[in-house]
């Protein structure tokens, strides 16, 4: 969904965060300290502000976080299991039939869910995991959201 495809007061609102991003990158250029990564995230922010509403789900690796958007899309289609299933990024969107696609790092999943019409969900690796690298991942894709959802396990 574009900027176009918004009621007018959201319009405004993405206005708004658009120029307060302008800011934030005009003064992370002035500051000696701030690194390569933190004007990268300013820009990712800033270019992600037209797609849909993100929901991204985070939490300890074998917390249920697949089993939630599972749940939430009324349908098995994420793996799940005893072991962590989920080593990179699954991005769900809206699709007419169940496919697969990988966009550089992130695998892109498509479902004919009607959640999938309003919002994208990701799945992330999970926190805490044996691999860093996965925690890593699920740490720099969270400046995206819109929304982030923790799930953690009630037996710990």
């Amino acid at each position: 969904m574009t900027q176009d495809h918004l009621p007018l007061p959201y319009q405004d609102i993405r206005q708004q965060e658009v120029a307060l991003l302008a800011q934030a990158r005009q003064t992370l250029a002035r500051l000696p300290a701030a690194s390569p990564e933190d004007r990268q995230r300013i820009e990712d922010m800033i270019q992600h502000l037209d797609q849909l509403f993100t929901l991204v789900v985070v939490g300890e690796f074998n917390s249920g976080k697949s089993s939630l958007i599972n749940a939430l899309l009324q349908d098995g289609y994420l793996e799940v299991g005893i072991l962590p299933t989920t080593a990179r990024l699954n991005v769900l969107q809206y699709g007419r039939v169940k496919a697969r696609r990988y966009e550089g790092d992130l695998l892109v999943l498509t479902h004919p869910s009607k959640l999938l019409a309003q919002m994208s969900i990701v799945d992330t690796p999970g926190t805490n995991a044996v691999l860093r690298e996965h925690e890593a991942v699920a740490r720099g894709f969270i400046h995206r959201s819109a929304f982030d959802f923790f799930v953690m396990s009630a037996t710990h």
